[in-house]
């Protein structure tokens, strides 16, 4: 996200980005975490390596973290 393209993209945008953000935490929920683990089902050899990594975006304190992570990044565009 610190490429200067993705910079200028986001600085464009960044008015909308605190909404945006909200609108993508309003929809992640536990039917989310569950579709996700459906669709990776379909894929029996990536399946158990794959619901590994995925399954820590769904950890409370993780979510915290990204969160806080996000809001921090919209601050520091300029």
């Amino acid at each position: 996200m610190d490429l200067p393209a993705m910079r200028l993209f986001f600085g464009y945008i960044k008015a909308d980005l605190p909404t945006i953000l909200a609108d993508f935490l309003a929809l992640y929920h536990e039917k989310f975490e569950i579709d996700i683990k459906y669709q990776l089902s379909y894929y029996p050899e990536h399946r158990n390596a794959y619901w590994n990594e995925v399954k820590q975006c769904f950890d409370p304190n993780y979510m915290n973290y990204v969160t806080a992570a996000v809001h921090n990044f919209i601050i520091r565009l300029s």
